[in-house]
């Protein structure tokens, strides 16, 4: 579907965010075994834990375009601007400075290894949110507008 939009102006578009863990050791507990009913020995522990958290939207699907052009206005906004959040910063040991953490990729997407003591939380999803706001702001195909709805376990 294609709509044609006044000169000047940009979409307002719906962006959803979602998560996804991953294991190395997770696996069903089928197996294989032998004649004696023996199976493999299997690994303890759950393992390697990997996790991704994803903003989609129908305009871009998973990958948002992002220009140098893009990155270098972005950043420049992000000039004298801290996170509107300090405990997030805080909690997570970088600084408050926007300038001091600079963009250099779209943040649509962002990768995480977790364990021990070290757990995705809506400290990092309120970062991760703001920098890709600060990207949207600039971006010459969309208008920004949040509306965030939190579901839990549905």
């Amino acid at each position: 579907m294609q709509f044609d939009f006044l000169f000047g102006c940009r979409p307002i578009i719906l962006i959803g965010q979602d998560e996804s863990s991953y294991e190395s050791n997770l696996k069903k507990s089928d197996t294989w075994v032998d004649k004696d009913r023996k199976g493999a020995m299997g690994p303890k522990g759950r393992g390697y834990g990997f996790m991704v958290s994803q903003f989609i939207a129908r305009e871009w699907g998973i990958s948002l375009e992002i220009t140098e052009e893009i990155l270098e206005l972005a950043n420049a906004k992000r000039e004298d601007e801290e996170y509107t959040v300090p405990s997030c910063v805080e909690f997570l040991g970088i600084s408050k400075s926007k300038e001091e953490n600079p963009l250099v990729e779209d943040h649509v997407t962002e990768f995480f290894r977790f364990g021990k003591n070290n757990f995705w939380t809506c400290k990092r999803i309120a970062l991760q949110l703001e920098d890709l706001y600060d990207l949207l702001d600039v971006h010459p195909e969309y208008s920004v507008f949040y509306r965030a709805v939190f579901l839990n376990g549905l």
